[in-house]
């Protein structure tokens, strides 16, 4: 027995489920979402079961309420907080930072230093990127193989360098105003 299986054997990956009483914490999920939340499930049901066609247009039909009923209430919501905090700029960034992600948090904001590569851990930012590339360029070639042959013959006549890596470039933010103002003539 190897280490993993036996670590594996005594720890295993366990998923949390959220208690439904936490799911629904939400300051604008009021009575008529909670109910319209409900029909949405239940007709998702009914849908699921049966496999007919009126009741997929049911349940569609239901989602996409509740779902545009609940992007309403939030944007409610977070324009009534908002307007309240308007004149109180250490509440207002305090309610932002909780709310919208607008924190310290580095979590949230950093890049990702190591990938693995390989079952290897590489930290080596040339190597990750030349990865990304191939994984990217793999994408690329099968998506030019389901493409039908008159549209498959505009990529196959290009020919590349292999010896020219791709590679981003960085982009200033007055490029990309002398981008837009060429577009506009």
């Amino acid at each position: 027995m190897t280490f993993f299986f036996i670590y594996e054997s005594f720890f295993p990956l366990t998923e949390i489920k959220k208690s439904r009483s936490n799911k629904n914490k939400l300051p604008y999920f009021d009575a008529e979402l909670k109910e319209l939340q409900k029909i949405k499930n239940k007709s998702q049901r009914l849908f699921l079961k049966t496999r007919l066609q009126h009741d997929r247009i049911n349940f569609v039909r239901a989602r996409n309420n509740f779902n545009y009923k609940l992007r309403q209430k939030k944007r409610q919501y977070f324009h009534e907080k908002i307007e309240k905090l308007k004149y109180q700029p250490r509440d207002l960034w305090k309610f932002l930072s909780e709310n919208v992600g607008l924190g310290k948090s580095q979590d949230r904001n950093s890049i990702q230093e190591e990938f693995y590569i390989n079952d290897i851990i590489s930290r080596d930012g040339q190597k990750i990127a030349d990865n990304f590339n191939l994984h990217f360029k793999s994408i690329g070639e099968k998506v030019v193989e389901k493409l039908d042959k008159s549209k498959k013959d505009t990529f196959v006549n290009v020919k590349y360098d292999k010896r020219i890596k791709f590679r981003f470039s960085i982009i200033t933010p007055m490029k990309i105003f002398r981008i837009m103002e060429s577009l506009k003539n």
